[in-house]
């Protein structure tokens, strides 16, 4: 999920907001009903920008992973088309993905919502962090609240 992924109507239809390019969707359960594994050293998939801490770390993503790269884009709009990480430079991708993973870790809550509106509340800010803590598939509904729009 990133920015460009998201179209809003003009005229009548501002209010409307349509999400497209589901490129990258997959099925989070088997044929049986079961969840399906965790797989680890996997290399980067989307946008560093906005992946999770633990796609970077190798991590195969989940719905966690929606949720906190969500998270990277609501905060990327609110905080104008700025996040800290951004316009990193290195010799190679690794390295460059490497330093974004390294900022977003040391990056705190209250640094990503410094100056948001008073309706954004450090908790919605720690979603995105707290996602990062969880072992993979790890049940959402505990967290939720995190991301509800206050």
């Amino acid at each position: 999920m990133k920015p460009d992924n998201f179209l809003v109507g003009f005229g009548p239809k501002a209010s409307v907001v349509h999400i497209i390019d589901f490129g990258l969707v997959k099925p989070f359960t088997l044929p049986s009903g079961e969840h399906v594994p965790c797989k680890f050293g996997k290399s980067l998939t989307g946008t560093a920008r906005y992946v999770s801490i633990n796609t970077h770390a190798g991590c195969e993503q989940s719905r966690r992973d929606d949720l906190e790269g969500m998270m990277y884009v609501l905060l990327y709009f609110l905080r104008r088309g700025t996040l800290p990480w951004q316009s990193q430079v290195a010799k190679t991708k690794t390295e460059k993905y490497k330093k974004i993973m390294d900022i977003k870790k040391g990056t705190s809550p209250d640094e990503l919502c410094k100056g948001l509106p008073g309706t954004v509340s450090k908790n919605n800010c720690r979603g995105a962090q707290t996602y990062a803590e969880v072992r993979p598939r790890a049940q959402v509904r505990g967290h939720a609240e995190l991301f509800r729009a206050a």
